[in-house]
């Protein structure tokens, strides 16, 4: 037995090991569900501090009306400091001279949310790209029948990932950037997040699984082109928007199609001619248009899309 022949004997041990056994994919979900468990106690310990720490600057603020004789003040404060400190919460009403510590309260939980979403992203799409680099290496060697059945066991894998947690959409943050010519106008679920034209880049926005997404496209003459990509805020991870994500809406006025709409429409965005390096990051994302000057794109943001890139 030659080199590579030893090679591919062990490769076919080792993925006969991983699938053959019934158990191995209640194994990978108990571990999964392990993890994302001492995740979610250390994000919720996380958030039980914060509020600790609010709840604490708001009884020193408590005993500084107190010096003074504000009785409203004093049990205002306390009140606020129970509801942070027993529930995780704060009052409808601000405490007189707590605005900051609110703010800073407010900006500490943003960051800690985003950190957890990230994290359990990680989770989950880490168990994915390690059996998927696993499939490709199986077909590189020619081993097609063991790759096809690891490509089963991933698609599997997935459908048990997302019944999970069906409570919990996945969301992200990031920017996107666009190149078009004329103009695209942006609505996320029905509100109107941007309007550029040529090649810029959006604010900072936030994205969750099942979000409807719709860009009205505007051609005033010329060459038509619309190339789009998002950019997540903390791994920098691009996200490639490609024709096949997208449907032309029948509504050019519509500025926001539903899951159900989304599954009726079969026409497509046109794939033009040139593409990425319109945009000033790498990317594989379409260059594309409708089939009017006017005409208005729209695509539902699944969990496959928003872990694609």
């Amino acid at each position: 037995m030659n080199s590579r022949e030893k090679h591919k004997a062990l490769v076919l041990w080792a993925v006969l090991v991983l699938i053959v056994s019934t158990s191995v994919a209640e194994n990978i979900i108990e571990v999964f569900e392990g993890q994302v468990k001492a995740e979610k106690e250390t994000y919720l310990e996380s958030k039980r501090k914060l509020y600790a720490q609010y709840g604490n600057a708001i009884l020193r603020l408590a005993e500084s009306f107190q010096k003074v004789g504000n009785l409203k003040g004093v049990l205002a404060a306390q009140e606020e400091a129970k509801l942070a400190m027993e529930n995780q919460e704060t009052g409808e009403v601000v405490v007189e001279g707590s605005e900051r510590m609110r703010s800073i309260l407010q900006s500490q939980l943003q960051e800690l949310d985003s950190r957890h979403e990230e994290s359990l992203w990680n989770l989950r799409t880490g168990y994915i790209r390690k059996f998927d680099h696993r499939m490709r290496e199986l077909t590189k060697l020619g081993l097609l029948d063991e790759a096809k059945a690891l490509n089963e066991a991933i698609a599997e894998l997935k459908v048990q990932l997302s019944r999970m947690s069906p409570d919990e959409r996945l969301k992200i943050t990031g920017k996107i950037h666009a190149f078009v010519d004329d103009r695209a106008t942006f609505f996320l679920n029905g509100e109107k997040v941007w309007a550029t034209r040529w090649a810029s880049t959006s604010e900072t926005l936030e994205f969750s699984e099942g979000d409807s997404l719709v860009i009205l496209l505007e051609d005033r003459g010329g060459s038509r082109d619309f190339i789009a990509a998002l950019e997540i805020t903390e791994s920098k991870r691009i996200i490639s928007f490609r024709a096949s994500d997208f449907r032309i809406l029948e509504d050019v006025g519509a500025t926001r199609v539903t899951e159900e709409e989304f599954g009726s429409l079969n026409k497509r965005p046109d794939r033009l001619r040139g593409n990425m390096k319109s945009l000033a990051l790498e990317n594989s994302s379409d260059n594309m248009w409708g089939d009017e000057s006017l005409s208005a794109i729209g695509t539902v943001l699944t969990r496959d899309l928003l872990e694609s890139d």
